[in-house]
């Protein structure tokens, strides 16, 4: 069973809901579409009163859950070294 599922193999409440959906118009982006530590430490805030010390903590909650990491628009793309030089 994948760890981004509860006991009897339902989403969890981070893969069903949007930061905007949970928090409002006070998400961390601009417009609430993706979890980040932030959004994420204010809603296990909100919903369990529950705050970890550690950043590390909610990384490995994303993880848990299997979340990925995502750029944000406009970050660096790589490419491959001969198209660079042409």
């Amino acid at each position: 069973m994948s760890y981004g599922y509860n006991a009897r193999g339902e989403r969890t409440l981070l893969q069903q809901l949007t930061p905007c959906q949970v928090l409002g118009a006070q998400t961390s982006t601009s417009t609430g579409d993706f979890w980040t530590v932030t959004d994420l430490r204010a809603a296990l805030q909100q919903w369990f009163a529950v705050t970890y010390p550690s950043t590390t903590s909610y990384y490995t909650l994303f993880a848990t859950c299997d979340f990925t990491f995502q750029r944000p628009d406009g970050g660096f793309e790589s490419r491959r070294s001969a198209d660079v030089l042409q």
